[in-house]
């Protein structure tokens, strides 16, 4: 995003100074945050705060419809508890793969900083949610993503109480049925996929019960590329203001399906999966159910949003969406055909 640092408005320029921030480049400006690459001293890290309605408004797209998930407090406290839980990532996880640092932290204006964050780094393609740069994948082996989420399942049980009141409403995966019946209702409008339909939404449902059962793990919900970034080879995420409850398979099944352009990497990823039982049990299934929802929910976005990389690129991508469906229904013991 150009927008000159001349623009910034007294309002931002007044937090960034109160917390000796000095702006550098300007990475988003609005609708509801504010993220700028900032210098403190010598530590070049990202700066990020809740905008409030008039600064958002402002920069906001036309087209942008305001809800009330828009309201200052409450964007607050999502931003309060991202900065809360790198704190404890930062302590509980002895600083290997977490390189952000809280700088400063304001109850009225909450704010954070990476320490070592260099914008350079951020493992995003074409600026893209989806697209991994080339990088990602010369800088991390499958191991060392796999290795980074099972960190966090591992420190799970031990969050503060103070931390468990900030994400109990935080449940989603498995447990949303709104992801099934928008699965479903997509599934009817692709002729390849629309006959099965109806089985496919009755085996969710049979599966009710073994999504109930799954041991909840504090989940980021969204390891997009340019929330990925690399420092000294270590794997680091940032933007951690939905973190959540999920199950084990979640954040591991997001990463791999944004991987599909490297097959072979992907390959290497499932067998370190294999190799660390998350397969076990009802592991499998919960694999499965997150590549088919997953799978249909990517084709639409490839199909109906727009160009998200190059057209053989978006190609590549539907085409692995639609094998991937495919495959699970004719080969999986819990949701082919009888």
């Amino acid at each position: 995003m150009n927008i000159p640092l001349s623009q910034l408005s007294p309002y931002v320029l007044d937090v960034m100074q109160r917390n000796h921030f000095e702006p550098v480049q300007v990475m988003r400006y609005g609708p509801r945050f504010f993220v700028c690459t900032v210098n403190s001293g010598d530590v070049e890290g990202l700066f990020k705060m809740v905008l409030p309605t008039s600064e958002r408004k402002k920069f906001g797209p036309a087209e942008y419809v305001w809800t009330e998930f828009d309201e200052v407090d409450k964007l607050g406290k999502r931003l309060l508890k991202e900065a809360r839980f790198l704190q404890f990532f930062s302590q509980a996880i002895d600083n290997d793969g977490f390189e952000p640092r809280i700088i400063a932290l304001s109850e009225t204006s909450p704010v954070w900083s990476l320490r070592t964050f260099i914008r350079e780094r951020t493992m995003s393609a074409w600026d893209s949610d989806f697209v991994f740069s080339p990088r990602f994948f010369k800088a991390f082996q499958p191991r060392q993503a796999i290795d980074f989420f099972r960190r966090i399942h591992e420190v799970s049980p031990t969050i503060p109480e103070n931390l468990t009141s900030l994400i109990t409403d935080y449940t989603t995966t498995l447990n949303n049925h709104y992801r099934f019946e928008s699965t479903f209702n997509y599934a009817l409008k692709l002729p390849q996929f629309k006959d099965g339909a109806d089985l496919l939404l009755a085996r969710f449902e049979a599966a009710s019960a073994a999504y109930a059962r799954y041991e909840p793990v504090i989940t980021h919900y969204e390891p997009y590329p340019p929330h990925i970034f690399g420092s000294d080879h270590r794997f680091g995420l940032i933007d951690w203001e939905n973190v959540g409850w999920g199950h084990k398979l979640q954040d591991l099944s997001v990463l791999y399906m944004r991987c599909f352009a490297q097959p072979a990497w992907q390959k290497e990823y499932v067998k370190v999966m294999d190799e660390y039982s998350y397969f076990q049990g009802d592991g499998q299934l919960y694999w499965e159910s997150e590549l088919l929802i997953q799978s249909f929910a990517n084709h639409r976005y490839f199909t109906h949003g727009g160009p998200i990389g190059t057209p053989e690129y978006d190609a590549l991508a539907i085409k692995f969406f639609e094998d991937t469906i495919t495959g699970i229904l004719k080969s999986s013991e819990h949701f082919r055909a009888q």
